[in-house]
């Protein structure tokens, strides 16, 4: 009897769950702390980026903290003035997971810490200005 041959499948892309994509946010950015750690890191790479370039940069980066209430979530906000993320450079960023997005230039081979501190801290914006116009996406806690 000669068995039936069996189709090979299609090379795809495995689909990360609601659920799995918190698990690693929550093991990334288990903390304010790292989650802060995460997001100032970030914009002091670009500065660096800058500075590779040739560029004269103010290095600012400013931390605000509004803690929460019974009636209010924390707020966390964290603003540099460094590079900016356009369109194309927010869905390179923040809709990729697991592949480097630092351009060369840290510590983001993985790429997840930008994702798994929005999703960690429950959601979040990302709002940055670049070639003289305003870009913004929202992450949600469940990844969307």
């Amino acid at each position: 009897m000669q068995l039936p041959i069996l189709s090979i499948l299609e090379r795809g892309k495995i689909q990360a769950g609601e659920r799995g994509l918190r698990l690693l946010a929550k093991q990334a950015v288990d903390t304010l702390e790292k989650g802060l750690i995460e997001l100032v890191t970030n914009a002091d790479e670009s500065y660096y980026r800058l500075e590779k370039k040739g560029e004269v940069v103010s290095g600012k980066i400013e931390v605000s903290i509004d803690r929460h209430t019974r009636t209010k979530p924390t707020v966390v906000e964290v603003m540099d003035y460094a590079e900016g993320m356009d369109s194309d450079d927010m869905k390179e960023c923040v809709a990729k997971y697991g592949e480097d997005t630092s351009h060369g230039g840290g510590r983001g081979v993985f790429g997840m810490g930008l994702k798994d501190a929005l999703i960690a801290f429950g959601g979040g914006e990302v709002i940055s200005f670049k070639h003289g116009k305003r870009w913004q996406c929202s992450v949600a806690a469940n990844g969307d």
